[in-house]
């Protein structure tokens, strides 16, 4: 009798790695940037409805909620629980393409699980307290189930998808007129698609019951938590009410963010959409449609946000896979020269490259920039005769492999170098566009300089009364949840007593008692529409912005501090 047994091949390793390495990137140094304003107002709820308690706050993330509710029951609120939920689910996204390899291809559905293991919009994605991740993953796994024709599957993973709230809208809604537009263009009859959605019609009765039970029971968590359900129908609220909401973020930082983050994915996704036009193929204008209608609209809902771009994103890197499929090859006889030229043209567009570098350094004294600029042209000169002569006069195939590698390798570079800035695992996460109304920068050390002037004065690190004067902001309140006897008020009152009182830096006091201030940074942005070209190029090289930085003043009493028995009277 033969055992059962189960042996791995290579492409179930490196899908292996792939997504330890994502998983790894997600979960490292999670919490070690403080909740804003977006995602401490997710966080808020989820801690209300963990300790069975209203909220103030009301959003209609609904699977987010329940999971992560139920891990502040289990555990202590945390910033790395709040994001804790996103992050392994973004590295289960890095999986999906694996149900999709036959339909895809194997080197395809590969070279997607590396770019959405390490892309930078999907690892910000994955970082941040929201559904963004949820929505993404179980869209993608209802899609499999219903092109697998499994219909309880797609009802289970279709109800999960749709206690996404908001952004679950975002993503349905322009791959539902990509469908549209794809019926209208091509015949109907005998398509792939329409074939799959035919076989199904027995079956929607069963499909539609399964999602309705998984939203009831998933969604309120066994019937604990019912405030859950509201992902549902405060999804679609919430997304329609964003026509009549702008946000403030510009048409033009999405462009910028998908060229600076994501510059493979778009500049081959780009060519792949060009390719269509003298070798078309079916599933790639399908994605040459999906992505057009996600960007136009990302760019007319005035509710966007700079993450919204992984729904343009993920269409553009399945074309991107698809022509990396056929340009990453080492079938040919020339293949070692290619190589070897392939390097030389990345040690000339490196060079290149870190001359552009010096030119927009930011803390460059030259004023001559002529030097890097000959440089430049040079190096560039050089590539473009190399790859004529080359082809030219000995083997086209090795010029086009070689110059492509070439530049792959440079784009690389720079894709992994912003990943991990978007990622928040450099310097300057402050100039992070992904990061939802940009960072509260100094919440720790406010945190603890309030927790040590309570412990030297009541032995407790919590223990001090804590008053905060309009700076009702639900980042502030997640910080304040450790603090039984911290208040908020609206106005400031001249007989207040306090021990600690927090005020906005407009704010006028004047206290009847003596006590000490001391500023600090609280909610820092980048001034995206004050930036200069040069301002944009740097930012684009170095992620370095101008900031606008909301400060909080802490005042103090005076008796609080060591010494204040010495008269502050200046002595003859």
């Amino acid at each position: 009798m033969k055992k059962n047994s189960f042996s791995l091949n290579y492409e179930q390793i490196l899908y292996g790695v792939i997504f330890i390495s994502g998983l790894f990137l997600r979960l490292v140094n999670l919490g070690i940037i403080p909740l804003n304003n977006e995602e401490a107002r997710l966080a808020l709820q989820a801690l209300a409805l963990a300790r069975g308690e209203s909220s103030a706050f009301l959003n209609p993330d609904g699977g987010y909620l329940v999971i992560t509710s139920a891990l502040f029951f289990v555990f202590a609120a945390s910033d790395f629980l709040a994001r804790f939920t996103p992050a392994i689910l973004g590295s289960l996204i890095c999986l999906i393409p694996y149900t999709f390899r036959e339909q895809l291809g194997r080197k395809t559905a590969l070279f997607i699980s590396l770019g959405l293991a390490f892309d930078g919009a999907w690892l910000a994605a994955s970082r941040g307290a929201g559904s963004h991740t949820w929505a993404i993953l179980f869209f993608l796994s209802m899609i499999w189930a219903v092109s697998s024709r499994r219909g309880k599957l797609a009802g289970i993973f279709g109800g999960l998808f749709f206690l996404g709230g908001v952004d679950a809208w975002k993503g349905l809604i322009p791959f539902g007129v990509a469908l549209w537009a794809y019926f209208l263009w091509f015949n109907r009859h005998g398509n792939q698609i329409m074939e799959v959605l035919d076989s199904l019609k027995s079956k929607w009765s069963e499909i539609l019951a399964w999602a309705g039970g998984t939203i009831l029971v998933f969604g309120s968590l066994f019937l604990l938590t019912p405030a859950g359900l509201s992902g549902v129908g405060g999804g679609l609220v919430g997304y329609l009410r964003g026509w009549n909401n702008p946000s403030g973020v510009s048409a033009g930082l999405l462009i910028v963010a998908l060229l600076v983050y994501q510059p493979i994915s778009t500049l081959l996704g780009l060519a792949g959409s060009i390719r269509q036009v003298k070798q078309p193929v079916k599933l790639e204008q399908f994605f040459v449609i999906w992505w057009l209608a996600a960007l136009v609209h990302t760019l007319l809902y005035p509710a966007r946000e700079v993450l919204d771009v992984v729904w343009v994103s993920l269409p553009l890197i399945g074309l991107a896979a698809r022509l990396l499929s056929s340009v990453v090859r080492f079938d040919f006889g020339q293949r070692i020269a290619a190589l070897v030229y392939g390097g030389v043209v990345f040690a000339f567009l490196t060079f290149a490259f870190q001359n552009v570098m010096a030119i927009y350094s930011p803390g460059r004294v030259a004023v001559n920039t002529q030097p890097q600029i000959i440089a430049i042209l040079a190096a560039v000169f050089f590539v473009i005769i190399s790859i004529i002569l080359i082809g030219w006069g000995w083997s086209t195939r090795v010029a086009g492999y070689g110059a492509l590698w070439g530049l792959l390798a440079v784009l690389t570079i720079f894709w992994i170098s912003g990943s991990f800035h978007a990622a928040g695992l450099n310097g300057n996460p402050e100039a992070n566009p992904f990061l939802r109304r940009g960072i509260i920068s100094e919440a720790d050390l406010l945190k603890d300089t309030i927790g040590d002037l309570s412990e030297l004065n009541v032995r407790s690190r919590t223990g001090l009364d804590i008053v905060a004067i309009g700076l009702d902001q639900p980042a502030l309140r997640w910080m304040a949840r450790e603090f039984p006897n911290f208040v908020f008020e609206n106005a400031f009152q001249p007989q207040m007593q306090s021990s600690i009182v927090l005020t906005t830096s407009t704010e006028e006091v004047v206290f009847t008692d003596n006590y000490r201030g001391q500023d600090f940074h609280w909610e820092t942005q980048p001034i995206w529409n004050l930036m200069t070209t040069q301002e944009w190029i740097q930012w684009a090289i170095f992620k370095i912005a101008p900031l606008e930085n909301k400060a909080i003043i802490l005042w103090a009493r005076e008796n609080l501090f060591p010494g204040n028995e010495i008269s502050s009277e200046v002595q003859p």
